[in-house]
């Protein structure tokens, strides 16, 4: 009777097990359906309103809102886990996040940032985040980042999806067409998905942008470097991310950004932001072989110093000139020769680095001829301590030392009163 009695108990907490199990699959099971059944939904609503118009330019035909970026970024998750990406924890994402775009965020909170854009047709509207252009989504409930994608750019839906597929070639695009202009005439044109021929290439993009901004991953920055260059640039061309080097290279190199946006940029509050990361790695890349990063610092501070015959082409050549103020550009032609004068020291002599210093003056060319129209450059360093910058306060403190470049009545420096052509004169 006692054995009979444990065998029954034991049965029973058997019973019970299996039970207990059973419901955390049935569980499991619903919410793998659910998530299975939202995809479907929004897949066919996608399909449904078509890829996009042609007509007086592009324009996508279905609209995303929050819930569909929410369907579409567990997707997004799902996919880069299978991939091998670690989801990082909370304070190692916000601390990445603050430091490669400034910002503060959340936990469990979205922010859509829009990035600068080589397409003026296409205009960020804030009111509708999801659209389609530059717009980075920091995505701080999953810890990722991503962009707007649409359901067909992330799934074979052809192969995962083949009866949806299939429908497709029922879809009246002239509806589509009456339902997105209100049945108002209109010369557009509508594509369906089917058109468009699947590719993982937005899954690669969000993997290795995930891997680079979560853990800095060298063989993502490659395959980013190689493939989307332009989404690197933009963290310091749009957040002023200037602490890598390898970026601020690339911004360097394109000759299609302009000098003042290599170096300057400005925070969200507007306040001017000297790109000092960018100087340094100016200062890293020259070397008695290549002096191609010292002559374009040099023509920074050609282009910032004031000469009055050349303000106007420098305001017509460069819009973004006239939002500087001649305070500002002092305080960026400072920071530059802080860079460049040790430089000049260094290599002088080597092609590309000045011209050879014969009378010992020791000052970098293009501060020399700053200064010479504009005696209010010097002033402005004096008066702001240098603003602190070592190479700089060195170089005055040597300027100083040199009669030749002081004012004898009054004791100020006043270089301009000196020049290699009156010691020759005389």
């Amino acid at each position: 009777m006692i054995l009979l009695k444990y065998f029954n108990v034991g049965i029973g907490l058997l019973t019970i097990s299996i039970f207990i199990s059973g419901c955390g699959n049935i569980k499991k099971n619903n919410i793998e359906t659910n998530k299975n059944d939202s995809i479907t939904v929004l897949l066919t609503r996608q399909l449904n309103a078509g890829y996009y118009a042609s007509g007086a330019g592009d324009i996508m035909l279905y609209d995303i809102d929050l819930p569909d970026f929410k369907i579409t970024e567990q997707l997004i998750l799902d996919s880069l886990e299978k991939r091998g990406f670690i989801v990082p924890t909370d304070s190692s994402f916000l601390k990445r996040i603050k430091t490669i775009f400034g910002i503060e965020v959340k936990i469990g909170e979205i922010i859509h940032l829009h990035t600068r854009n080589n397409d003026e047709d296409v205009v960020y509207n804030p009111q509708n985040p999801f659209g389609i252009g530059d717009v980075i989504h920091i995505d701080a409930d999953k810890n990722i980042v991503s962009k707007t994608c649409y359901l067909p750019d992330i799934i074979d839906y052809k192969i995962s999806f083949p009866d949806l597929a299939k429908s497709e070639k029922n879809i009246d695009s002239q509806q589509i067409l009456n339902n997105k202009f209100n049945g108002e005439e209109n010369d557009w044109d509508v594509h369906l998905w089917n058109e468009k021929k699947y590719s993982d290439f937005d899954l690669k993009w969000l993997f290795h942008i995930n891997q680079y901004i979560s853990y800095d991953n060298l063989t993502s920055f490659i395959w980013l470097s190689e493939n989307v260059p332009d989404i690197l640039k933009n963290l310091l061309l749009t957040f002023s991310y200037d602490k890598d080097d390898r970026i601020n290279k690339l911004v360097l190199d394109d000759n299609n950004i302009s000098l003042i946006d290599k170096f300057i940029g400005r925070d969200k509050h507007g306040t001017l932001k000297i790109q000092e990361g960018v100087l340094h790695t100016v200062e890293q890349l020259s070397t008695p072989d290549c002096n191609k990063y010292f002559e374009m610092t040099s023509s920074l501070v050609d282009l910032m110093a004031y000469h009055p015959d050349t303000e106007r082409d420098k305001q017509n050549t460069y819009p973004s000139f006239n939002d500087l103020t001649l305070q500002e550009r002092h305080h960026i032609i400072a920071y530059a020769v802080n860079t460049l004068q040790p430089l000049y020291e260094k290599y002088n002599g080597e092609d590309g680095y000045g011209n050879l210093d014969q009378f010992n003056i020791g000052i970098v060319d293009c501060f020399w001829n700053a200064f010479f129209d504009d005696h209010k450059l010097l002033y402005d360093i004096e008066t702001n301590n240098c603003y602190n910058l070592p190479n700089l306060t060195k170089l005055i403190q040597k300027m100083r030392q040199d009669d030749r470049l002081i004012n004898g009545k009054n004791g100020s420096l006043e270089p301009w009163n000196w020049s290699p052509e009156k010691y020759l004169e005389e």
